[in-house]
């Protein structure tokens, strides 16, 4: 065998300890039973199972959730790759970090990936795959035909288009106020401020959409002008004027997300693909420093991309083994 697989010198570790590079959250994961166990039900059918929906919807943490859950499933193991930091000419370096993988002199990634991921039966959970979708569908689509025993379980805005694809679109969650697992416990489980009533959680949820990332961001400072006006009726646009929120690029009405690449102007917020901080100090007025929130608990890199819990190595990658500071 050509590649070179890091092997650990300690006790024989459970298909869930090497399930490499899962991001880890703070807060306890809130809602989505039915999406969980009907995404638990594809991986065990299809091969390919994609995540779709905007940003800050919640499908990066939904699929690490779901992979973790299903880890033991997958006696060969696999990995977790985050595609946000990676240009598509390094596309495939960003597997190869997760699983641990290298190639030898003279031996294309590419190779060394499918030599590792055909070992027996692997699952790859591919994070971000809307920052280079037609690259990434050409990985994988190869990956699968290579390594029979690969499941891919992907997250992005779009389908990947590829053959036998399986969609599940991440929606917002269900505002209503007696939702035992819906936006407003999501909002009660992360507010700071004792004694919050649920009605008062309701509305706040409702005007925002039930975006788990609106919600995270407003129940962290649950006496901001923002949550604060929930209680009066939204202009035109759905936003309150003088909250505080940049009109355009900031926080929308209805999807509770940042246009473009998630990124607000100003002090706006940052949406990844995951959900914002809502467990770390923030600077300033209460919103992270630098271009906003990362997604998922993590903090931002300079371009405002999440680095999946790790520093960034010298080309850009994540590093899945290195310990740091978590749709």
């Amino acid at each position: 065998m050509d590649c070179v697989v890091e092997e650990s010198t300690g006790p024989a570790e459970s298909p869930a300890e090497t399930l490499r590079g899962l991001p880890e959250w703070e807060t306890a994961f809130v809602g989505r039973a039915s999406e969980r166990a009907a995404l638990r039900a594809a991986l065990g059918r299809e091969r390919l199972v994609s995540l779709t929906g905007p940003a800050g919807v919640g499908k990066t943490r939904l699929a690490a959730v779901v992979a973790a859950e299903a880890a033991n499933e997958f006696s060969a193991g696999g990995g977790f790759a985050e595609l946000a930091p990676v240009r598509p000419e390094f596309l495939a370096q960003a597997p190869a970090v997760a699983l641990g993988v290298t190639e030898r002199p003279g031996q294309p990634l590419e190779q060394a990936l499918q030599e590792r991921l055909g070992q027996g039966r692997c699952l790859l959970v591919v994070d971000g795959c809307e920052h280079a979708p037609g690259a990434v569908a050409g990985l994988i689509g190869r990956l699968l035909d290579g390594c029979p025993g690969l499941v891919v379980l992907a997250t992005g805005r779009e389908p990947l288009g590829l053959p036998g694809e399986r969609v599940f679109p991440v929606e917002a969650l269900p505002v209503a106020e007696d939702s035992a697992d819906g936006a407003v416990a999501l909002f009660l489980d992360r507010v700071r401020e004792p004694g919050y009533e649920r009605g008062r959680a309701a509305r706040v949820c409702a005007r925002w959409g039930g975006t788990p990332l609106a919600v995270e961001l407003l129940a962290s400072d649950a006496t901001s002008p923002e949550a604060a006006s929930a209680d009066r009726p939204a202009s035109g646009d759905g936003l309150a004027s003088g909250d505080g929120l940049a009109s355009g690029d900031g926080l929308a009405s209805g999807d509770g997300l940042a246009s473009g690449d998630g990124l607000a102007s100003g002090d706006g917020l940052a949406s990844g693909d995951g959900l914002a901080s809502a467990d770390r100090p923030a600077s300033g007025d209460g919103l992270a420093s630098g271009d906003g929130l990362a997604s998922g608990d993590r903090p931002a890199s300079a371009d405002g991309l999440a680095s999946a819990d790790r520093p960034a190595s010298a080309d850009g990658l994540a590093s899945a083994d290195r310990p740091a500071s978590a749709d």
